[in-house]
């Protein structure tokens, strides 16, 4: 009882960011291009009540020499900006720039190192992403995963868009 009302460990909503939160036009980083998905707002809105919310990115594109690690960190503070206008906000951003490694996903490097930084309990945390390697670093984690947009067999849930997640994840934890 007492570890339900004050629990020892955090939960959280870990979320892709291209494909997820906002458009994905390959290799976003410039503020301007950022346009936020239909039904993110209400979605994450509904969720920051009983989790925090992390972004888990790979951003490849550092490693390319498309963009720099500071227009990664500028795109991650506008879009913080952007999304804190409407009252939501953002717990952390993590974000891999190798084209390989531990933190990449489909390695669940960025959530283990979130869950370590944040206290957070895996088991009772989520994944959700656009892509299959989103789906299998949350699995590797040890998280509850849903794919938006598409099917995949390695998934609890897919989902139509993050709200129908929101709403699928509030349920099963009522």
């Amino acid at each position: 009882m007492e570890e339900e009302l004050f629990p020892s460990k955090n939960r959280a909503i870990f979320l892709d960011r291209d494909g997820t939160i906002n458009e994905d036009k390959g290799y976003v980083y410039k503020p301007e291009d950022l346009i936020i998905l239909p039904y993110v707002i209400e979605a994450l809105k509904l969720l920051q009540k009983k989790f925090l919310i992390i972004v888990v990115t790979n951003q490849s594109g550092v490693e390319r020499g498309y963009y720099t690690t500071e227009d990664v960190d500028k795109f991650h503070r506008y879009l913080y900006y952007t999304l804190s206008k409407e009252e939501v906000y953002i717990d952390d951003f993590y974000y891999c720039p190798y084209l390989e490694g531990e933190c990449r996903k489909p390695n669940p490097g960025m959530l283990l190192q979130a869950a370590k930084d944040w206290n957070i309990d895996l088991e009772k945390s989520y994944m959700i992403g656009d892509k299959s390697s989103d789906v299998e670093a949350g699995k590797k984690a040890g998280c509850k995963t849903i794919i938006l947009g598409k099917e995949d067999p390695l998934a609890d849930f897919s989902a139509k868009n993050l709200l129908e997640a929101a709403k699928w994840i509030l349920e099963k934890d009522s």
